[in-house]
Order: C-alpha cells, then structure tokens, then sequence
C-alpha cells in the first residue's frame, strides 16, 4: 500500500498463487510452443538475411558486383537457370555476376550437417540421413564432379514437363516429408572449391583465393600442446603469429581442451599425472592469454576460459583437474580486472555435454563416472554445437562486452550455486 505521496509503505498481501498449466487440453501442448516456433524461426531468417547480406557486402568490396544492379537483375524473370551456370562454371569462364549468381545461390541453400549422433534415432532426421548417404552414394558411382553437375544431369533431379522444351524442368528442391533431394553441406564446400579452381584455371581474375577464402571459411590447424619440459612460451607466440599471419587479426580466444588422468583417486594420483593437468590446463590457457594479449587488445577482443563443475563441486577422482580448472577460473578473474581498460572482457564457461570423451571416461572409469556425471533436470546432456558454441558465439559478441569475469555454467540445472 502506498501513502499520500505513492510511496510504498506497508504490504497487504504475500502469498503463493498455483496456476493450473497452460496447456491446450486436447493435446496437452504447451500454450507457448507456437510462439517458441515463431520466434525461433523469426531468428533463423534474421540470421539468414545477415549471412547472404554479408555475403553480397563482400562481392561488391572484391569488386564483383554493384549490389543495386545486381539486385534489379537477380529479382527479374528470365534468369539464367543457376544449376547450369553450376555445372558450366567448371568448363566455362563465367561472367562476374554469373559467379556472383552462383556462390550467392550455395550460401543460400548450403546443405544439411550432422552434429550428433542421436539424430539417427530420430524419424526426420534418419531420413534426412539416408537421403544424404544416397546423393553422395550416387555422386560417386556416377563420377559427378560437384553436385551442381548431379543436379543438372542426372535424371534423379527431373520431372516430366510437357510445356518445356526439354520435356522436362529439374525439381532440386525436397517436398513435405520427402529429403531425397537433400545435400550434405561438406560436398556443397568442395563444390565451391571445384568452381573457384576452375575459374582460376579458366582465366577468371576476379575468382581470387582472397575472395574464396573470405567467402567460405578457412582453418587453421597447429598441433601445439603445453607440456612440462617444453618451450612453451615460444610455442604459444608461435601458433598466435601463426593465426595473425592467415587471418590477419585474433578476436576472440577460446580455451577449452585439456588432459587430466580423471578417475583416478587423490591418494593415488602421481606427480606426473597431475602435471599432466597443470600444464596442458592452467599453463595453456595462462600462455596462450600472454601470447594474444597484444592482439587481442587491437581488436578490443574476447577470451572464454572453459572450467568445470568439478572444481566448483569438488568431484570425486578428479583432483588434479579440478586444481587445474580453478586456477583457470582465478586467472580469468585477475585478467578481466587488469585487461578491462583495454576493451577485453574474459569470462568463464563451465559445460556439460556428451562428447566421445566423456564416454571413454564412463567406460575406463565406471565408478567415478556414477559419482560425478548426473542426468541434469533439463533431462538430457549438453549438445556441444547448439548449447555450448553457441553461447561461446554470444560471449563473444558486442551484446555481453559488458560482462567480464564472469563464471556461466551450462549444466542443464546442476550447477545451480549461491
């Protein structure tokens, strides 16, 4: 209740209220899903515009395209048809908005990736699977070059059509329920390195590898560990100028692999073993902070330090990773406190998601598995990519550069703390 001034000065009324569930009874449905749905879909079309937008940004600043010009013609009937500029592409030099036609039509219908295996299981995703295996089954037995080339010439990818003058239209595109026209996204990336390939040989000067590479995404890979006895500092260095040599800038630093001897008892654990953990743990991730530090403070840049919930809880079997993890978690704080004024926000993610080696730990250590790996109340284990990358992407962004120090724990429920 509030006084003459609408100040609050006394309560009338605390309590509990029970709602009954939003549900629609019939079905038993959450009210809420259709929105969920919704807006889930709402995110994946802004995310789609971003990326083809991005991608139209670049062919014109490689000087491949006026975008303007190029919109007024790509939204005009009478449209080269894209699978034979795809096929062409690989024994014709194409035209620069021929190409940008092309690439621009791969990085709108980019394929289908599998990320976990669990998707077998399911009876969309089974068949999504089986198509799949097919199409690359069938591009091999063929001897197609890219799936551009299957598409256009195999009759898999036709239907009869009596007012065309081939008899037939291609029909690329899979309908409700049926995926036999689905592609893996990995052969959809060889099809964009064939036609680049061929451009280049072809005489196309604007197919460069500096357009390629911006287009498609480029790693690199160092085997680089941090071990007792090693000249670590160099090696950190080494693989940072590496990484700044290819891409030109370091943005952002994820920390996230490290060996331990898990399982294995404080009592009987044993100087190296717990070396093991030190140094591939706490020393990598202290080294590789010190070597990109200089560039990270160009960039105004981001670090995620990955710790664990067996340090916070203290899990059985699993001291000398634990000790390592929770030096990464003070490291990481000390850091967001001295590199804050430098624009560099450091935080921490402690996950939970089934990985092979969390299953080779449940069979070479069955007992402390039981102790310390719980089915977490969201009922199911972390997926790596879309609940753990993805909150790693969204650290990283400029919408949590205010969050710095932090500890996130992506656990499904069980690391809930004070």
């Amino acid at each position: 209740q509030n006084n003459s001034d609408d100040e609050p000065v006394r309560i009338v009324d605390l309590g509990v209220r029970i709602f009954d569930t939003a549900e629609i009874p019939k079905t038993g449905e959450s009210l809420a899903g259709p929105r969920r749905a919704a807006r889930t879909t709402r995110r994946r079309l802004r995310r789609r515009k971003h990326r083809l937008d991005r991608i139209k940004w670049l062919f014109e600043n490689q000087g491949l395209i006026n975008i303007d010009d190029f919109l007024k013609r790509y939204n005009m009937a009478g449209l080269p048809d894209v699978y034979q500029l795809r096929y062409e592409a690989l024994d014709r030099k194409l035209t620069d908005e021929e190409l940008a036609q092309v690439l621009l039509h791969i990085a709108k219908h980019r394929g289908f990736r599998s990320t976990r295996k669990a998707e077998t299981a399911a009876k969309e995703n089974g068949a999504v699977l089986k198509a799949t295996d097919e199409n690359q089954k069938r591009m091999q037995e063929k001897g197609y070059r890219t799936v551009g080339e299957m598409i256009y010439l195999d009759e898999a990818f036709r239907t009869g059509c009596s007012w065309s003058e081939k008899g037939y239209i291609l029909t690329p595109r899979n309908k409700a329920e049926n995926y036999q026209h689905t592609m893996l996204r990995a052969m959809l990336v060889e099809e964009v390195k064939e036609i680049f390939s061929s451009q280049r040989r072809l005489g196309n000067e604007k197919a460069t590898e500096e357009l390629e590479e911006k287009y498609g995404i480029r790693v690199l890979p160092v085997q680089a560990d941090i071990s007792a006895g090693a000249d670590n500092e160099a090696l950190a260095e080494s693989v940072a100028k590496q990484a700044m040599d290819a891409f030109g800038r370091i943005d952002v630093l994820i920390n996230n692999a490290q060996a331990s001897a898990s399982g294995v008892t404080l009592e009987d654990h044993t100087t190296e073993q717990f070396d093991l953990a030190i140094y591939s743990g706490l020393y990598a991730t202290f080294h590789y902070m010190k070597a990109c530090y200089p560039y990270l403070k160009e960039t105004k840049g981001s670090v995620i330090n990955f710790a664990s919930g067996a340090g916070l809880f203290g899990n059985y079997g699993q001291c000398a990773y634990a000790a390592a993890k929770e030096g990464i978690r003070g490291l990481t704080r000390v850091a967001a406190t001295e590199w804050g004024p430098d624009g560099i926000n450091v935080n921490i993610v402690c996950p939970l998601a089934w990985t092979a080696q969390l299953e080779n730990f449940e069979k070479a250590y069955p007992e402390a598995f039981k102790a310390n790996v719980k089915m977490p109340p969201m009922g199911h284990y972390g997926d790596v990519e879309k609940e753990i990358g993805r909150v790693c992407v969204q650290l990283a962004s400029p919408d949590f550069k205010f969050m710095t120090g932090e500890t996130i724990t992506l656990e499904g429920g069980l690391g809930q703390r004070p």
